[in-house]
């Protein structure tokens, strides 16, 4: 008597693989999953709860196995496995030549001489600036605790500025704050023609699993990666592809299927950075979209929803983008690698309209840097010059000739000094 294979016939109901034997068959399941008691259907299997793992630290159950981590300051090794210590140190993580120094879970600078702040970023002050047009200048040690040298300028003989300087200049870094975080949008179309909405739980958690799954996703160097905002869309079709796009291998006719919106975040933990490590933050969010693009070409970047594979159709992709986040009276410059804010300094306010710090025109004065309006003088005062710093620079003026004017600095129509 001839034996049937009901598994090339179909005549089977098993949820993985079917393995024929004389007179019927029987169910299998794949490496990660185990045969539930009725014999067909496949569940996976927690390596980590039940010890069947080789992680040196860190254990994280996925669908159909596991994956390994590792605990603050380590990193994982290549065999995907074991665990090392971090060297928190990296190229340019000090500024002027500093000598970095590795720490438990950070880092500390050694500056040269004259140069300050954490990382060494705070240049010695000098006196090798040019002094103005037919004056001159005096600097002078003003603390000699932190060695901070101000300058004051002057005009020579009979000469006045024509717009009124500073009071001082003091050396210091270059005044502009660099925010650390950066973030980019895309998606991945999944061909699919079950239920999507009951589905919903199961396929985020899985998609953020695979996510957790990539290379580019782990920590890198001070850039830390992350998913943010995760959105999906049901009911969605075969799209039209835009920049930056990526088509998957799959040989699926239908164009019934769901989107999955997500955003990735990439932050360095501290509150103002280099211009170098801005460039890292869009660099390592360039490799998440590298890595992606490579697995939906390739058929490896598929999700298993209800056990059942669900194939990445399209992948697509904006640009990374510094968030800059300026407060009202700073000024904001961004551009494909880097973004920062700039103060409006004392004297000036920030005009909205224009985007520029403009100066307190005569008559008003601003004693706090980063404003959006500039003080009146109280009554009966006027400044003599614009861009006033102090209250005290509201002077006593005349209306004209109509009495005497023995403590008068400024007259309306005339300027007498």
């Amino acid at each position: 008597m001839e034996n049937i294979n009901e598994c090339d016939s179909s005549q089977h109901d098993c949820e993985q693989t079917c393995l024929n034997i004389v007179g019927g068959f029987t169910c299998l399941c794949g490496i990660g999953f185990r045969l539930n008691d009725d014999g067909k259907t496949c569940s996976d299997v927690d390596e980590c709860a039940q010890g069947l793992h080789d992680c040196e630290q860190i254990c994280m159950n996925i669908y159909g196995g596991f994956s390994c981590g590792c605990e603050d300051g380590f990193s994982l090794d290549d065999d995907g496995k074991s665990c090392s210590a971090e060297d928190n140190c990296f190229p340019g993580a000090c500024d002027n030549g500093g000598t970095c120094i590795d720490g438990d879970d950070t880092f500390s600078c050694l500056c040269p001489a004259g140069h300050k702040g954490e990382r060494c970023q705070t240049p010695p002050c000098s006196e090798d600036f040019d002094p103005p047009l037919h004056g001159g200048k005096v600097c002078t040690t003003s603390d000699v605790t932190t060695d901070t040298m101000t300058c004051t300028v002057f005009c020579e003989g009979d000469r006045e500025f024509f717009g009124r300087p500073a009071d001082a200049y003091t050396c210091n870094s270059d005044g502009r704050y660099r925010p650390g975080r950066a973030h980019v949008k895309g998606n991945v179309f999944y061909f699919y023609d079950g239920d999507c909405q009951s589905s919903i739980q199961e396929i985020i958690s899985n998609f953020q699993q695979l996510f957790g799954q990539l290379q580019s996703s782990q920590p890198q160097g001070q850039v830390s990666m992350r998913l943010g905002t995760l959105e999906l869309d049901c009911d969605e079709q075969v799209r039209s592809i835009s920049k930056r796009s990526i088509l998957g291998q799959s040989d699926q006719r239908g164009t019934d299927g769901f989107t999955i919106k997500f955003e990735v975040v990439a932050t360095i933990s501290q509150e103002n950075i280099t211009e170098a490590q801005q460039f890292d933050l869009v660099f390592a969010l360039d490799d998440v979209y590298y890595e992606i693009a490579d697995k939906v070409s390739s058929n490896d970047f598929d999700l298993v929803i209800g056990g059942q594979p669900v194939i990445a159709g399209s992948f697509d992709m904006g640009f990374a983008e510094i968030v800059a986040n300026c407060t009202v009276g700073q000024l904001a410059y961004q551009d494909d690698y880097q973004a920062y804010c700039t103060d409006c300094p004392r004297g000036t306010f920030h005009d909205t309209t224009t985007d520029t710090c403009q100066e307190c025109p005569v008559g008003q004065y601003q004693d706090q840097p980063t404003q959006s309006t500039c003080k009146p003088c109280p009554g009966n005062t006027w400044t003599v010059f614009p861009r006033a710093v102090e209250l005290s620079e509201c002077l006593s003026y005349c209306e004209g000739s109509t009495g005497p004017c023995s403590s008068c600095i400024y007259e309306k129509r005339t300027l007498t000094l």
